[in-house]
């Protein structure tokens, strides 16, 4: 996805730690992103992790159990973990040729699921160009889904 190194990505709505952590255990024991060290079992040089979500709060901070405390800028970089935004990604979409209307999170909002949107991502990395016909055909799809999400969304008026 990205030209200038290895990445591996993972979405999720929020940062949390045991996703992070269940993430970077995904990264050490892949065979294309893991390798085996005299310490054990790591992430291999070069492997930079792309953690995605709709927000992060920059002033947050990492509490860890001897009672330090890092930023959550310095935390990502001492995992070489790249913390990116929904927004940053819209962006990088837009530069290789996205139209304007395509956003992560019309992919998301259309996706069945986090393996559909992982597919639908790196198609439309590949061509941008085709975004609309892309994003039309995943709508139809998964319509089942959506119109199945929008009853739940809707207030009940039954009660």
């Amino acid at each position: 996805m990205f030209p200038n190194f290895r990445h591996a990505g993972n979405f999720t709505s929020r940062f949390n730690f045991l996703n992070v952590d269940d993430f970077l255990d995904i990264l050490r024991w892949r065979k294309s992103f893991g390798v085996d060290t005299p310490d054990g079992r790591d992430v291999k040089q070069g492997v930079v992790g792309v953690f995605a979500a709709s927000a992060f709060n920059p002033r947050e901070n990492v509490y860890f159990k001897d009672g330090s405390t890092l930023s959550l800028a310095q935390y990502a970089a001492r995992r070489r973990l790249q913390l990116v935004t929904a927004a940053d990604f819209n962006e990088k979409l837009r530069d290789r040729g996205g139209p304007r209307s395509l956003t992560v999170q019309k992919v998301c909002r259309r996706a069945r699921d986090e393996d559909e949107v992982k597919e639908a991502l790196e198609a439309l990395w590949k061509k941008p160009d085709n975004a609309s016909e892309f994003l039309e055909e995943l709508r139809m799809r998964n319509e089942d889904l959506c119109k199945f999400e929008k009853m739940l969304e809707s207030p009940d008026t039954t009660r």
